[in-house]
């Protein structure tokens, strides 16, 4: 699902149930954290590790794993460097700026705005 699709979704939701407004960095935190996600289980999976090798290597339980690949788990900088050495990638952070800073991120939508991506893991294999 794009951000402006899910963006509605919440905004619907919001009017029905009385959620309260989810902010554009609530968005953004969000879309990194599947990014991040997405990027784990897709190396983990070439390297043919399972889930539970990952987690003996990384000294922490099975479940924790699944729950970083479900995009149900908030990084530290620490466990991301970590991770990223673990799996062979390289981890990229990316905070400049690229579009017009008094528009924010308000109708800008990830094909327009390559910092929508501001966490990447990168293969060295790649």
């Amino acid at each position: 699902m794009d951000m402006e699709k899910l963006a509605a979704a919440l905004e619907a939701a919001e009017e029905v149930n009385g959620f309260p407004e989810l902010t554009n960095a609530d968005l953004l935190e969000n879309r990194i954290r599947h990014n991040v996600a997405v990027a784990i289980r897709k190396r983990r999976r070439v390297l043919k590790m399972s889930q539970q090798e990952l987690a003996e290597r990384m000294g922490i339980s099975q479940p924790m794993i699944s729950q970083w690949e479900s995009g149900d788990y908030n990084f530290t900088i620490s466990a991301l460097a970590q991770i990223s050495e673990i799996l062979g990638l390289d981890l990229k952070v990316d905070m400049s700026v690229k579009a017009d800073p008094s528009k924010g991120f308000q109708n800008q939508s990830p094909a327009d705005n390559d910092d929508w991506n501001i966490i990447q893991f990168i293969s060295e294999a790649a």
